[in-house]
This record gives C-alpha cells, sequence and structure tokens, in this order.
C-alpha cells in the first residue's frame, strides 16, 4: 500500500520511471496507473516530471491520457519496497488504459485500420499544436492502442517531451535517435512541424518494416536523417499513402505539411465534425491583481485569518488556486474533485494534508497512531481527536491549505473545517478557500475573512489569453471581437464561450485553415444566452440517454458510475456505452472517470429545471439509494426524500445522521441539522421532538439563551413526564449559565421533589452550590458538596464538580490555598480515569491560576503547562486562549512585555479563527493596556480603538465601559487634556445610561481625580482618593488599589507629607499585593528614595540604595515611565555625591529613553503635549542643565 491509498496490482512500463497498475482502495475497483519516479533522482529530473504532469493537466483531449494526482510516497508498506518503491519517491497517477504499443497492435498489413489510427493522431497533434504545444517524442512506445467498439483507439501517454512553443528558448536536442527531425540535429528555427517527421517514421516502419534511418550508432543515424534521401518501394499500401509518408519525411519542414489536417484531406478523409464540436481549450493561466494578492497574502508574515476569493461559476478560481498550489512550497490543495456523495470526505481531506513529504515524516509515531486510528476506527471521540491533531500538528509545522469550492462539500465535512480552520489560522497556517456563493447553515466561518473578488478582465488580458491558448493559426482578433460582445469576461467564461463557438461551428476548419463562420442564425444564439445552446447539446439525446443525465442532475454532488449502474438497474457495459455518447454531446466531462461530472453546473441546472415531474424522479432514486443498501450519505437520502415531498421519511433519514453525530461528538454539526428539520412541514408531534432535541444539544453547546427561546416555544406542548422534567432541568440550567443565579435555583428547588433518580439530583445539587458560590454563599456551598461527595448515588463526574467546586470556595473564602489544592487534585484523580480531558485541563488550569493570585509564578507555570498539554491532546482551542491570556498577565506582571505581547497575539489569532468578537475585544483591550503600559502610545490607542468598535458593535456595554477607562489613562499619559475630558465624558454617559458594576463609578471617581490632579488642586481630594483606594480593595481590584496608592504618594510628596507617604508605603495589604511584581517593588523604592532624598529628618537610607534597587528590578526588563524617572534619580543622586563619570551614564540614558519614547508618538501634537508635561518637560531641562554642565 502507498500512503495507505494505492495498492500496486502489478509492474507494467519502465523508463525513467517505473510504472504500475495500481488500486484506489477508497473507491474500489477503480484502477489507475502511477508512475514513480525513483527517490534518488537530482532536482532537474523531478521538475521535469513534475512539469509533465503539469503539461497533461492543462489539455484535455480523448486521445491523450488524463493524469490525475501529483505527489510524494511517505509511507510504503514491505510489499511495495520488495517492487523497489521508496519512500520520498514522486509519483503522478493517470487513468489507466489497457492496450498495447502501436507497433505491437499494428502487426498486420491493413490501410483502412492503418488510416483509422493515422486519423486519430493527426486529431491528436492537430489539437497540440492548435494550443501551442509540440509533442516532440512521437513513438510506438508513446502511443498505446486498444479495441473500442470493434475499432483501434489511441491514446498518447508520455509528455515528457513537450514544450509549449511560447516558452521554447532553446533548440536543444529532443527527441529519440530513430525519430528525431533534421533542423532539430541541425540547431535550426523547430516548430511543430517536426512532430510530422516522426508520424513519417512512425508509418514508414508500419508500411516496410524498418525504420527509415539506421545505424549502429545515435550519430550514425543522426547523419541518415540529415543526408540520406530515404526510398520508397512498392508495398501493398497505396501511392497515396505513400506519398504522404514522403512528404511527411521531407528534409526541410517547409516542404511538411502545413497542419495535421492536411495531412486527412491529402488522404482524401472527412474531417469528423465532433474534433471541433468536442473541441476543449488548453488550460492557459494569466498572471493578473488577484494572483499578485494572493502571493503577497502568502508571501506576508503579518497576513492573517482565511483568504476567501470569490466569484462566480467561470471565474476560474479552481484554476488561480491550483497555479498556486504547483507554484509554492508545502501547499496541500483540497479541491472540489474530492467531494461526493459516497466517500467520507472529511476523510480524505485528512488523508490529503498528512500523506505529504512536508507532514507525514515530520511526525511522531503516536501522532501518526492517533491519526491512523481516526482514519480507520472513526473512534467515539471522533470530533475532539481531530482537533487534538491539527492542534499538534499545527504547533509543530507551518504550510499552506486551500479548500477549493468549499460550498461543495457535505455538511459534517464543513462542520468538522468550522473547528479545525480556526486552530490553523491561530497557529499561523495560510489558509484559503474558494467560494461559488455565499456560507450555508452549516459553514460558520464568517469571521476573519479577507475577501478577494475575481472581477472580470480587460481587454489586453483576453488578447494575451487567446495568443496563449491558440496559434497564430486561428482568426484570434476575430474571436477577441466576438468575446467582447458576447461574452462574460471572466477566464473561465471565456473558455466556456469558446467551447461554445466550437459546438455551435461558429469556429470550425475550412479551406485548409480554422475560419469564423459568423451566420445569422448562431449569432442569435450566441446573443440568446447558455440555455439554447444546452437545449441543442440535449436535442438529440435518447431516451435512455436523457433518464442517465436527468438522474445525474437530482443529486447535489458528483456521483460514481457504480451508484448509477445500481439506480438504472442495466449492465455497467450499456452505461459506458451511454456516457460515452453523453461525452460527444458536451453533456459530461468524461465517460472514463470513476466520479461522473456535467461540463457545467449551469448545464446541470438547465436539465434538472426541466424534469417534468421532479417530486416522483427524486422518490423514485431515493427508494432506489435506500433498498439497495448502496453506500449514499444519509444527508443526499434525506435531501432527495424532502425534494419528494416525503418530509418525515427525509427527518427519519436526517435522525439516523444525527445519532451517527453524536457518537462523534459533533454537537455544532447535529445542531445544524436539527436547525435544518425544525424548517420541514413536519406534523406537530415530530416538530415538538426535533424542538426537544434541538433544545438539548444546544445545551450541550451551553447557548443558553436559544434553549430558553426554544423552551417558549414548547410552553403550550404536551409532553411526557420524563420530557416536561428533562426541559425543566434544561432551564434551571440555562438561567445559572447566563449568570441568572437566583431564578436558577428558585426554578431547581422546585424540581428536585420530583426527582427519583438520586445521581441526577446530585448533579442538580452541584449547579445549586456553584450558583450559591457565585452568590457568595460560601458555606451553603460548601455543605452541598460535601453532601454529594459523601452520596453512595453520585456519578464521578459530579464528584469530581464537587471537588473542584470544594477548592475554589476553599480558596476565595478563606484564602486557603493550603485546603484549596487537596480538592482540586481529587477532581483531577478523578476526570483522569473517567478520561474526561477537558474538565481535567480546566482544573490545571484553576490551579495555577489560584498559584498565581498567591504570588508563587513557579508552581503556577507549572499547572499552566500542565493544562496546555492536555488541551493539545484534547484538541480544546478555546481553553488554550484562556491560559494564555494567563500568561500574558502573568508575563505583564514580570514586566516581560515582549512575551505577554507574544501571548496575547496568539490568543488573539485564536479568537480571530473561531469568529469570537467579544474575545478579539478583550485582547485588544489587554494589548492596548500593555503598550500603554511599555511607553508604545500609538500601538496602544490602535489596538484600544478596534477593541471599543467590536464591543460597540456587539453592544457589550460592560467591556466597552473598560475601554474607554483605558483610553481616558492614555490620553492622560499623553498629557491630552482636551481628548482626555471628552473619553471621561464619554465613560460618564456610558455608565449614567446603564447599570453598571461598583467597579466602574469607583473608575470614574479615579479618573475625576486625576483630572483635579493635573489641575494642581492636590490637598483637598487626598480624602477623596483615599475611598477610591478603599472601594478598590474591597471589590479586589488589586491593580488598580496599588496603583490609586501610588497615586496618594504622589500628593503626599508633593505636599511635603513625607511621614503620611512612608507609612503608605508600609501598610500591609498593600506590601503583600505588591510581592513579586518588580514594577511595583520598584517604584515602592523609588518613592522612598524621594522620601529620604527630601526629607533630612527620615531615618530612611540613603536615597541612592533605594533609586538603585529600584533600578536593580527593571534594568533589565520592558521600559515603562518609571525606567526614565529612576535613572534621572540616580542621575541626580550621583551628581549630588559628585560622581560625575556615573551620573552622566545615567543623564545619557534617562535622556536617550525619553527621546525614544516621544519619538515613537507619530502625532506631532499629541508628541508635544507629552513632552510639555510638568514633570517630564522638568526633567527635560534638568537633563539639559547637567549634560551641559558636565562637559
Amino acid at each position: 500500500m502507498i500512503n495507505d491509498r494505492y495498492k500496486i496490482l502489478k509492474k507494467i512500463g519502465v523508463g525513467r520511471s517505473s510504472v504500475f497498475l495500481c488500486n484506489e482502495i477508497k473507491k474500489s475497483g477503480y484502477d489507475l496507473t502511477i508512475k514513480i519516479l525513483p527517490s534518488s533522482v537530482d532536482k532537474l529530473e523531478v521538475d521535469a516530471f513534475k512539469e509533465e504532469f503539469l503539461t497533461l493537466k492543462k489539455l484535455s483531449h480523448p486521445n491523450i491520457v488524463k493524469v490525475r494526482e501529483y505527489g510524494t510516497i511517505v509511507k510504503v508498506e514491505e510489499e511495495e519496497i520488495a517492487l523497489g518503491i521508496e519512500a520520498g519517491s514522486r509519483y503522478v497517477t493517470l487513468n489507466y488504459v489497457s492496450g498495447k504499443n502501436l507497433d505491437q497492435y499494428y502487426n498486420f498489413d491493413n490501410e483502412n485500420a492503418l488510416v483509422e489510427i493515422i486519423k486519430q493522431i493527426c486529431y491528436t497533434l492537430f489539437y497540440l499544436h492548435s494550443s501551442n504545444y509540440i509533442y516532440y517524442d512521437l513513438k510506438f512506445e508513446n502511443l498505446l492502442v486498444s479495441d473500442q467498439e470493434g475499432k483501434p483507439f489511441i491514446t498518447f501517454i508520455d509528455f515528457g517531451l513537450t514544450q509549449n512553443i511560447k516558452n521554447i528558448e532553446d533548440v536543444s536536442k529532443r527527441g529519440t535517435a530513430e525519430y528525431i527531425a533534421p533542423e532539430i540535429l541541425s540547431e535550426e528555427e523547430i516548430n511543430h512541424r517536426v512532430d510530422f517527421y516522426s508520424l513519417g517514421v512512425i508509418l514508414y516502419k508500419l508500411i516496410y518494416k524498418k525504420f527509415p534511418a539506421t545505424g549502429n550508432s545515435e550519430l550514425e543515424i543522426f547523419k541518415q536523417h540529415l543526408e540520406k534521401e530515404f526510398e520508397f518501394s512498392t508495398s501493398v499500401y497505396s501511392d497515396k499513402l505513400t506519398k504522404v509518408v514522403r512528404k511527411l519525411l521531407a528534409k526541410k519542414p517547409k516542404d511538411r505539411y502545413n497542419n495535421a489536417l492536411e495531412i486527412l484531406l491529402e488522404l482524401d478523409l472527412t474531417i469528423d465534425k465532433t474534433v471541433f464540436t468536442q473541441w476543449e481549450p488548453a488550460k492557459t493561466f494569466i498572471i493578473n491583481d488577484v494572483v499578485i494578492a494572493i502571493k503577497n497574502f502568502l508571501s506576508s508574515k503579518d497576513s492573517e485569518g482565511i483568504l476567501v476569493i470569490k466569484g462566480p461559476e467561470g471565474s476560474s478560481k479552481t484554476h488561480v488556486v491550483e497555479e498556486i498550489y504547483y507554484n509554492f512550497e508545502d501547499v496541500i490543495l483540497i479541491n472540489k474533485n474530492i467531494s461526493d456523495t459516497e466517500t467520507m470526505v472529511w476523510r480524505e481531506i485528512l488523508n490529503k494534508i498528512f500523506y505529504t513529504d512536508f507532514i507525514y515524516p515530520k511526525l511522531d509515531k503516536p501522532l501518526k497512531e492517533k491519526f491512523e486510528d481516526v482514519i480507520q476506527n472513526h473512534p467515539h471521540n471522533l470530533m475532539e481527536n481531530i482537533k487534538s491533531i491539527f492542534i499538534q500538528v499545527s504547533n509543530r509545522l507551518k504550510f499552506i491549505i486551500i479548500f477549493d469550492d468549499i460550498n461543495s462539500y457535505d455538511s459534517f465535512t464543513l462542520q468538522i473545517l468550522s473547528d479545525v480552520i480556526p486552530i490553523m489560522v491561530a497557529n499561523n497556517i495560510k489558509v484559503i478557500i474558494t467560494e461559488n456563493k455565499e456560507p450555508t447553515e452549516h459553514y460558520v466561518l464568517s469571521s476573519n475573512r479577507q475577501n478577494l473578488a475575481i472581477n472580470p478582465i480587460p481587454e489586453s488580458e483576453v488578447n494575451t489569453f487567446l495568443a496563449r491558448t491558440f496559434s497564430s493559426d486561428f482568426p484570434l482578433e476575430e474571436i477577441k471581437n466576438l468575446i467582447m460582445t458576447y461574452s462574460d469576461l471572466f477566464p473561465g467564461a471565456i473558455y466556456m464561450f469558446i467551447k461554445n463557438l466550437f459546438f455551435l461551428g461558429i469556429l470550425r476548419y475550412a479551406r485548409k485553415k480554422i475560419i469564423l463562420d459568423t451566420d445569422e442564425h448562431k449569432l442569435e444564439l450566441l446573443q440568446a444566452g447558455n440555455n439554447d445552446i444546452y437545449e441543442i447539446r440535449i436535442k438529440n439525446t435518447t431516451s435512455s440517454e436523457r433518464k442517465i443525465f436527468e438522474i445525474l442532475s437530482c443529486f447535489s454532488g458528483n456521483i460514481s458510475k457504480s451508484i448509477l449502474h445500481t439506480l438504472l438497474n442495466i449492465d455497467n457495459h450499456k452505461v459506458q456505452m451511454i456516457l460515452k455518447k453523453l461525452e460527444n454531446y458536451g453533456v459530461i466531462v468524461s465517460a472514463y472517470d470513476e466520479e461522473i461530472q456535467f461540463t457545467s453546473s449551469g448545464l446541470k441546472n438547465y436539465i434538472y429545471k426541466n424534469i417534468r415531474d421532479k417530486n416522483k424522479k427524486h422518490l423514485e432514486i431515493a427508494r432506489r439509494i435506500r433498498n439497495s443498501g448502496i453506500n449514499v450519505d444519509r444527508i443526499e437520502i434525506a435531501r432527495q426524500f424532502e425534494l419528494a415531498n416525503e418530509y418525515e421519511i427525509s427527518y427519519e433519514v436526517t435522525k439516523e445522521e444525527v445519532k451517527s453525530a453524536a457518537i462523534h461528538s459533533a454537537f455544532s454539526y447535529q445542531r445544524s441539522l436539527l436547525n435544518h428539520a425544525h424548517t420541514l412541514p413536519l406534523g406537530e408531534k415530530l416538530l415538538t421532538e426535533v424542538k426537544i432535541n434541538l433544545c438539548k444539544i444546544n445545551y450541550q453547546l451551553k447557548e443558553y439563551n436559544s434553549c430558553l427561546k426554544i423552551m417558549n416555544e414548547l410552553l403550550d406542548k404536551q409532553l411526557g413526564i420524563d420530557e416536561d422534567l428533562e426541559l425543566k432541568i434544561i432551564k434551571a440550567g440555562s438561567l445559572i449559565g447566563l449568570g441568572k443565579f437566583i431564578e436558577g435555583v428558585d426554578q431547581y428547588y422546585k424540581i428536585l421533589p420530583e426527582l427519583r433518580d438520586e445521581k441526577v439530583k446530585n448533579k442538580i445539587l452541584v449547579d445549586i452550590a456553584n450558583a450559591e458560590y457565585h452568590l457568595s454563599k460560601y458555606d451553603d456551598s460548601k455543605e452541598k458538596c460535601i453532601s454529594i461527595i459523601d452520596s453512595e448515588n453520585v456519578l464521578p463526574e459530579t464528584k469530581a464538580r464537587g471537588y473542584n467546586l470544594l477548592g475554589v470556595v476553599e480558596f476565595f473564602h478563606q484564602n486557603s490555598i493550603e485546603n484549596s489544592i487537596p480538592y482540586f487534585m481529587k477532581a483531577i484523580e478523578i476526570y483522569k480515569e473517567q478520561k474526561l480531558g477537558f474538565e481535567e485541563a480546566r482544573t490545571e488550569m484553576n490551579i495555577g491560576n489560584i498559584y498565581y493570585l498567591k504570588g508563587n509564578y513557579e508552581k503556577a507555570e507549572y499547572h499552566w503547562q500542565r493544562s496546555l498539554h492536555k488541551n493539545a491532546a484534547i484538541g480544546s482551542i478555546e481553553q488554550e486562549a484562556t491560559l494564555l491570556m494567563n500568561y500574558g498577565v502573568y508575563y505583564s506582571d514580570r514586566l516581560e512585555f515582549e512575551k505577554a505581547i507574544q501571548n496575547y497575539k496568539r490568543t488573539l489569532s485564536i479568537y480571530n479563527g473561531l469568529g469570537d468578537r467579544n474575545g478579539q475585544g478583550l485582547l485588544l483591550s489587554n494589548l492596548g493596556e500593555i503598550y500603554l503600559l511599555g511607553c508604545e502610545y500609538d500601538n496602544a490607542f490602535s489596538a484600544l480603538s478596534k477593541s471599543k468598535q467590536i464591543f460597540e458593535s456587539i453592544e457589550n456595554k460592560n467591556e466597552l465601559a473598560e475601554v474607554l477607562f483605558l483610553i481616558a489613562k492614555y490620553f492622560y499619559k499623553l498629557n491630552d487634556i482636551h481628548n482626555f475630558n471628552n473619553a471621561l465624558s464619554e465613560y460618564k454617559n456610558l455608565i449614567e445610561s446603564i447599570s453598571l458594576s461598583e467597579k466602574h463609578k469607583n473608575n470614574y471617581e479615579f479618573l475625576l481625580l486625576l483630572k483635579y490632579l493635573n489641575s494642581g488642586n492636590v490637598q483637598e481630594y487626598v480624602s477623596d482618593f483615599l475611598n477610591v483606594i478603599d472601594i478598590y480593595y474591597k471589590l479586589n481590584e488589586y491593580h488598580s488599589y496599588i496603583v490609586s496608592n501610588f497615586l496618594v504618594i504622589e500628593f503626599y510628596l508633593k505636599n511635603k507629607m513625607f511621614r503620611e507617604a512612608g507609612d503608605r508605603l508600609e501598610i500591609d495589604e498593600f506590601n503583600h499585593n505588591i510581592k513579586n511584581k518588580p514594577l511595583f517593588l520598584a517604584e515602592k523604592n523609588y518613592l522612598l528614595g524621594r522620601i529620604s532624598y527630601n526629607d533630612r529628618n527620615t531615618k530612611l537610607k540613603s536615597s541612592l540604595d533605594y533609586f538603585g534597587k529600584a533600578y536593580d528590578e527593571i534594568k533589565d526588563k520592558s521600559i515603562t515611565e518609571l525606567t526614565w524617572e529612576v535613572l534621572l534619580a540616580l542621575a541626580e543622586a550621583y551628581l549630588d555625591r559628585g560622581d560625575m563619570r556615573k551620573a552622566n551614564e545615567f543623564i545619557i540614558l534617562s535622556k536617550s529613553l525619553i527621546d525614544h519614547i516621544s519619538r515613537n508618538i507619530k502625532s506631532i501634537r499629541q508628541r508635544r503635549t507629552y513632552l510639555s508635561e510638568l514633570e517630564r518637560k522638568s526633567a527635560i531641562e534638568k537633563l539639559n542643565v547637567w549634560g551641559t554642565f558636565i562637559k
């Protein structure tokens, strides 16, 4: 097995690469050819191998082998190793073509058979040459012949030497010795006629049973090609054919034919109309603004989120992302061909992602085993496992992933992507998606999207497109004029328009060249639009053919031949014959692909629209699928019944899918299924059932408002006793979840007498205990928890919750970490036993938080790390975000702002990926605060402004108030009094407009006192400030409590109240809360130094000792305003001691720092106000004087 996907059946060829017949195991019975390049080849060989694949991707012709996938072998089994297949080898898969090489097949003399072969070769060469390609390697080995309907059928299979004429930069010898044209050997100008010479060699060999040029070495053969006049003796073949061969082997290119169809005319053959009516223009790529925008997104380190490429059908979105895939390193492309009605698409996507050379080899053994378990066994906790895998991979590796035509994926796959794409975005994985339409209800990636619209191309690009698509033999100017007049100017639409020009006979071959036949009727068809052309395509189809394409049009995606065979109940051969005719009509892409695909969604929609009795057709399909037991996605079956107006059966099928989703913990997917069922015209009983199930799943997803809304719809319904009780429990739990603790507890107490199951009763009592904790009823909460833990009839998870809650109560009520930790550890022990990873991680985080609050940072970090590792294992990115935010606060307190910002930015990326607007606002607010503290004032204002916009848009008034408070502090720091007053007024208006907490009222009083401080009226407001401090302490707002204390001390110092300032610095509560916080410890020492410096009666140590201690606390830390203040104080202290060298050192540092901070304020006005603040102004004046004095 290769990459757990391809099973090797046998070796069928060898050359530059080894060629095998293989079976794609995920698509039973689907044989492919796989070409494998040895892993030992050099880069040039790898590039050539990939170039061959890319060439084949651009070509579409019935006689050219169809290429499928290019990749790298990363996993092989012993069976394949024995065949010489190695990991690291590049491979290409192609449609399997059974047959023989031309010389092996044609071992008899039959001019009619040979003419049929010549026709097909000439049609293929005409297509290639008209598309600007030279084949270069036309020889027996590269032409496979099979029998189809009693006739030989030619397939060109090797394109290793094929080149686009537009890309030819040299005339290096290219080809095989016996077949090579003289002009290549003589290094003259070359064109498509080199292929005619090779065709002449092939025909000569078939007629005369020998090559025209022979020899014992390549040099001898080359010499004969250049000089020898070949002999044409009589044969069993006609003179007409011999004459053609003679002309093909002419030494001078101009003496050969102009194009391949001239050869057929020379043989008096009629050109088959299907050569043109089925013409598929070769794919052409034009670099334009869209491509440049994508490249900028991928190359920029600052770009984040999801790049969404939007455009209508025909805008070439797929072609654009394919070019990105093939031209960038470490790109995974999930294309729309992966989406069908029978395979597990999510599994195919995972395979594509993990079996790449830049991911799979870099995974450790446990992660590989976990991945393989998910793929093969589909464990019950599927969603959790998938998220866990993506968290670990995204953390370790960086790559680009593209999801093409994401709207076409099934709803379960979309739900998985909605969970894992945010994980990738949060880890700076570049994600690109393409969309044809607006996202579906199942697709929730609505946030953090950068939309990139594909627009029509200008006339100049139309010219470029045509010149690259067709040779100069085509009437390019006339085609362009038709395009500009009748076509949409998207590349894909132009491509379809050109196909229609061929199909309608507007572009056709006459008088030995391609002409434009624009009679009035044909132009009317172009003007009428696609529907008339669609009708022409299908008007001559038989009832059997019509039946097939009508069935195909009834499915949301593509279906396989095996499904079609089962639905029709006819043999495979007949199905294949009909599909071939539909391919000839231009209805389907290829009769030989396992998946059947319409040539356009427009044609599919037209066919579906014209089905006379759609309900009957859908019902027939739905019943046959159900009765046959074929493997079709349940959602597709439900859809078929729904479109047949069999709504109750549709719901029954949906219920089966809901149950399956429950096994995999796919709760959001369950909700989306039930939401859709809710829209169906079901009977009252079934609709009530849907609502009850929706209520339950919303409760699991903590969508409490949705629960209560559905409850109201169920008020007047007659429910069973058990259902009624379960909904009452959900209602009470939802109220508590929304913070309506009193209402929730009252509701629970009404329910408790009705309960008989002690386990359920204890589960409810934990909820009540939790509510009582939030209501500060600590003793009641503790009593219930102990009762639950001691109960004999309690679920392990409930007991663990009881222990966890006891730990929280013990800490916050008794402030006892010693008593709380054992409870937490018992909870963790139970969670481990029950394999409840999320709860285990959350409890570890809570322990870390408690240690952090107690100032034990080492233990806090230890437990946070344990929580992070557990989160990675269980796939909880939301909890990871909470942890990272904790780390941000932790590093901020340690004055390690760079680390804090790094954690905040990563958390912001997570919230961006999740589309969590509230989380985005919180993180931007945190970033703004740390930038403010770190004197990055422009960054602070930018982050705070964005945070303000978010909270205004989601109407989160409480968090908006927090941001307004910080914005006011920002303007105060900059000494921008005008804007400070405006911010203060806005904050006041918000507080008065709604009922906000006491903290915000106290914040407002704090800001008012700052205003008065700035005005110089200090003394009369000291008592007000002390009151603000007391309130902060009572509210457990310790950071604000400390900052307010420092400001009061500043008041005292300005008024020479040194004893009061010193007393304030020795308050126990104050010193307890600044412990282990470098900034606050430094500020305390700095203030003690100022007291010592200014109060000659103090018993304190020398000011230099305190300033030195302050400097030691912050010298290796991030910059704050205190940094330059301490440096200034040290400079002054050393000046007083006469130590000019040390003083000068600190003068330079202090001056440089103030200059650095001010220069980073881009607004000239705000830079001025910042520098004009009295203390800064005084500091600058002192520094200038001291600097001059020392010089």
